[in-house]
Formats: structure tokens, C-alpha cells, sequence
């Protein structure tokens, strides 16, 4: 058996169970065929712990009536577009 883990010098770097929190300033433009997704990537988890619980972000496309409920069209309509595991969720792993 090895020694016991280091513990965390940045008290404010801590793990939770918590989800992240919403990305911030979400915009998606139609290019005839094509759709440019940006968002910015949360720093925090919805109990306000740090970094953000966040490995990677999958984007989702839907194309239908607008009065469906997130669940409806996230669980049930809704297609896998795109997954990206970018450099900002590598960087912000304690």
C-alpha cells in the first residue's frame, strides 16, 4: 500500500457531486445546413463547488414544435450532433 494522497493546497478546488451549472451566453446561427453552437463553459457546479463537474459537452439538434417540454425533446426527439472533450474541461481538473 502507498501513502495516503496529497491533499488539495486550493481549498477552493474540491470535488462535488454537484451538475454544472448552465452555460453562459449560449447562441446557435444557421448556415444553411450547418448550425455554429457557442456557449461559454461553466466554471462551477450548481452547488456553487469548483471546477465544474464537466469532462466533456454533447451537443443535441431538434427540429419540431416548440411547446414540447426539455425532457420530451432531450430524452425521446432529440439527436446526438456532436461531443467535444475540449482543453477548458481538461484545464479545470484539480
Amino acid at each position: 500500500m502507498g501513502p495516503p494522497p496529497a491533499a488539495n493546497p486550493d481549498r477552493r478546488c474540491r470535488r462535488s457531486s454537484g451538475l454544472p451549472s448552465p452555460p453562459a451566453e449560449f447562441s446557435a446561427v444557421r448556415h444553411g445546413d450547418a448550425v455554429d453552437v457557442n456557449f461559454l463553459v461553466p466554471s462551477a457546479n450548481t452547488d456553487g463547488s469548483r471546477p465544474a463537474n464537466l469532462t466533456r459537452v454533447d451537443v443535441y439538434a431538434y427540429t419540431g414544435p416548440p411547446n414540447l417540454t426539455d425532457t420530451e425533446v432531450a430524452g425521446k426527439l432529440a439527436t446526438k450532433v456532436g461531443s467535444s472533450r475540449g482543453e477548458s474541461a481538461a484545464r479545470s481538473r484539480c
